[in-house]
């Protein structure tokens, strides 16, 4: 039996347009793995060989606000889902 996990999905903006190039990174909260991942040409993502922990992402894009997630539980042999909706930074 597998014994990691993945997160994975597909990031896009306010429009529903598909962002590839976005850095994906996750931190798990207990054991403190780091992993990354970038957004394909359709946009999505997938990030895996994680261990069974809780997780924090964060997708960075230049141009684009940083979008952070909390508490993204990964289990053993199963994929967590988060699709993420990224918005244009205000140019002032």
């Amino acid at each position: 039996m597998q014994k990691t996990g993945v997160i994975r999905g597909k990031i896009t903006d306010s429009s529903g347009e598909a962002l590839p190039g976005v850095l994906l990174s996750s931190l798990g909260e207990e054991y403190m793995l780091e992993m990354d991942a970038v957004s394909g040409e359709t946009g999505e993502y997938r990030i895996e060989n994680l261990i069974p922990d809780t997780y924090r992402l964060v997708a960075t894009l230049e141009g684009f606000k940083s979008v952070g997630i909390n508490n993204v539980v990964v289990r053993q042999g199963k994929d967590t889902v988060e699709n993420i909706i990224m918005h244009l930074e205000q140019v002032e």
